[in-house]
């Protein structure tokens, strides 16, 4: 499978029971697609590993997050080697879009700029926080840093340009930063 034609549409994030259920949160509004999947790929997402392809037995939604069940896998520590991976679909797969909308991996890859126009990095990953999308920069000053993903900070975003402009506090880039 290419790479670069799949979309995260889910994040996993632990283990349920004993049984090789596994945690997972939503990373699509788009909750029909995450029910009707037989099959997507788990891949962290880096260039280091490859997608692989895995069956989908069961999914289930439970309070704020979902509980999916892959073929084979029937144990706790089978199931583990999933944990903190990324679940994946072709982008055809994906709902089609109204004019003006986006998906958010459409995001990833964006060059970011400040308000001033300087150049603070690339858009390497986002993730939810909470209630609370929040934008991952590799710095080009090393490192990487955090922004929510809110209106008062993001002032231009274009992913058929791939670019973000921020308007960041002074002081976040450093209190935000995570080191490679």
């Amino acid at each position: 499978m290419d790479q670069t034609k799949l979309a995260q549409v889910a994040q996993i994030w632990g283990t349920h029971g004993v049984k090789g259920v596994l945690k997972v949160n939503p990373l699509t509004d788009d909750l029909d697609l995450l029910f009707e999947l037989e099959e997507a790929w788990v891949w962290d997402g880096t260039d280091k590993t490859k997608p692989q392809l895995v069956e989908i037995d069961m999914v289930r939604e439970v309070h704020a997050h979902w509980l999916f069940q892959f073929a084979g896998v029937d144990n706790i520590d089978e199931a583990q080697r999933f944990c903190k991976q990324g679940l994946w679909v072709p982008e055809d797969q994906l709902r089609d879009l109204e004019e003006d909308e986006f998906f958010l991996h459409q995001v990833v890859g964006s060059e970011a700029y400040g308000l001033d126009g300087e150049h603070l990095g690339k858009v390497v990953n986002y993730f939810e926080n909470g209630s609370q999308l929040v934008f991952e920069v590799a710095d080009v000053q090393g490192g990487s840093f955090m922004v929510p993903g809110v209106s008062e900070l993001i002032k231009e975003l274009e992913p058929e340009n791939q670019r973000v402009v921020f308007d960041l506090v002074e002081g976040m880039r450093e209190l935000n930063r995570k080191d490679s």
